[in-house]
């Protein structure tokens, strides 16, 4: 059965897969201006992101926190 939207959708600036996009973007691109900016926007929103490489091992892993 298909839901109905009955309100409004939410203007693009509320949606977090949108500034995620943004954010991934900008970071292949070397864009560090809009990368801030969309990692700002994500906090705003709820949304916490880190990014770095994955540990080398599983010793690394247990020592990350």
């Amino acid at each position: 059965m298909a839901t109905s939207n009955t309100g409004a959708n939410p203007p693009l600036a509320d949606w977090p897969l949108y500034w995620f996009a943004i954010l991934e973007k900008a970071v292949e691109q070397g864009d560090h201006v809009s990368a801030a900016r969309a990692h700002r926007e994500l906090g705003r929103l709820g949304v916490r992101v880190a990014y770095g490489r994955p540990p080398a091992n599983e010793s690394e892993a247990r020592h990350a926190d």
